[in-house]
C-alpha cells in the first residue's frame, strides 16, 4: 500500500523515501497515511503539515508539527473551520514517525486528495517539498444471508 520513491527538486532537497498510494477505503474504516523522507544534512525540516486540497488552486493545512520543539497545531483558523472542522478528533499525527497520519471514522465526505508538505528552517536554501495522496471512501457492502432448504 506504499510506495518507495526518491523525488527530488533540488540537488538537496527532500527526498520522499516512503509515500501512500492513492487508495479506496470503507466508511467507518480508519486511513493511515504514511510517508517518510531523508534529506541533505543543511536541510533540516521546521514544520510538516497535513490538509486537503480543496479546489485546483487551493490547499487548507489541517494539522501542523513544528519538528524542533514536537508541538502539534490544528487548524483552527476562522476562514479554514468549514474544511477542518469535520476532522475534529479523528485526525492525529503518528507518534514516534516522522510524517505518518491516521484520519478515523471515515464517511463519505472525506474522499478528496490530502498533501503532506514539509517546511525547511531556511526558506531560501531549502525549497518545501510535498507529496499527495487521493483517498477514496465508498459505501459499506451489504451483507448477504444464503438460506438453505
Amino acid at each position: 500500500m506504499y510506495s518507495h520513491r526518491a523525488v527530488s527538486v533540488a540537488s538537496d532537497a527532500v527526498n520522499w523515501t516512503t509515500s501512500p498510494e492513492d487508495s479506496d477505503y470503507l466508511v467507518g474504516s480508519d486511513a493511515i497515511l504514511r510517508w517518510e523522507y531523508s534529506t541533505h544534512p543543511s536541510n533540516k525540516i521546521q514544520f510538516i503539515k497535513f490538509g486537503i486540497k480543496v479546489r485546483a488552486d487551493e490547499d487548507v493545512t489541517i494539522i501542523k508539527k513544528d519538528v524542533l520543539t514536537k508541538v502539534v497545531i490544528f487548524n483552527n483558523k476562522e476562514s479554514d473551520r468549514e474544511v477542518t472542522a469535520p476532522f475534529d478528533g479523528r485526525l492525529s499525527m503518528l507518534k514516534n514517525e516522522t510524517a505518518s497520519f491516521k484520519i478515523t471514522k471515515l464517511a463519505m465526505s472525506d474522499t478528496g486528495t490530502y498533501f503532506c508538505y514539509l517546511e525547511t528552517e531556511d526558506r531560501i536554501d531549502g525549497i518545501p517539498s510535498r507529496d499527495e495522496v487521493k483517498i477514496k471512501v465508498v459505501g459499506e457492502c451489504g451483507s448477504f444471508f444464503y438460506l438453505y432448504d
